[in-house]
């Protein structure tokens, strides 16, 4: 199997082939990047998505036919640009992500979390999900992408206060206060983590 692209959404945008080269040609493309990070971050990754849902999503003003050639295009662009094996169809109405042939880290922190794996998760949250990003002319992409960036936000905030809950527990006021601060950090517009935050500093004697 060809070596894996890596995908960097986090705190921004960048694609890499696996010699390490810059893909910038994909990422000069809106609309085509953000088929390709809506096909990376959409779970589960193995699933095929149907050419009207990434229509609706990426052309939705646009005629159908006119939409149905732009998301050819995008397909055959991405082909171009990444590997003639990027991007599988089945049949002529369903579109994915070749299994293993994109690493992505938004996928790998999501997996991270849901494993249970909070330190690995919190290691590789670096930032929000392409902050400041959007693509024109598709509102229901960037309201799926502002979704998706404060699932994660939210997530990555709750893992930083149950480590910061199990190292109270286990008596490391300085681990408490450590990944108290995190969780302050990734949610600041919620006063609870600021509150358990003051609340572990007087118990570790910092007023």
């Amino acid at each position: 199997m060809p070596s894996s692209l890596f995908l960097h959404l986090l705190d921004g945008a960048d694609l890499r082939h696996p010699d390490g080269a810059s893909a910038h040609s994909v990422l000069a493309q809106p609309k085509r990047f953000a088929l390709l990070c809506y096909l990376a971050v959409a779970a589960p990754p193995e699933i095929f998505h149907r050419r009207e849902r990434l229509l609706a999503l990426l052309w939705p003003e646009a005629e159908p036919g006119n939409a149905r050639a732009s998301l050819r295009n995008a397909v055959y662009f991405l082909r171009r640009s990444l590997g003639a094996e990027i991007v599988e169809t089945r049949g002529a109405d369903e579109v994915r992500l070749a299994p293993g042939r994109v690493r992505c880290d938004f996928a790998e922190v999501r997996t991270a979390l849901d494993e249970g794996r909070f330190e690995d998760a919190l290691r590789g949250y670096a930032g929000p999900l392409l902050p400041g990003f959007s693509v024109d002319d598709a509102p229901e992409w960037n309201e799926w992408l502002d979704r998706e960036r404060d699932r994660l936000a939210r997530r990555a905030g709750e893992a930083a206060e149950a480590l910061a809950a199990r190292s109270q527990a286990a008596g490391d006021l300085p681990g408490a206060v450590r990944w108290s601060r995190r969780a302050a950090e990734l949610r600041p517009d919620d006063e609870a983590p600021v509150r358990r935050l003051m609340e572990r500093l007087v118990a570790a004697g910092d007023r």
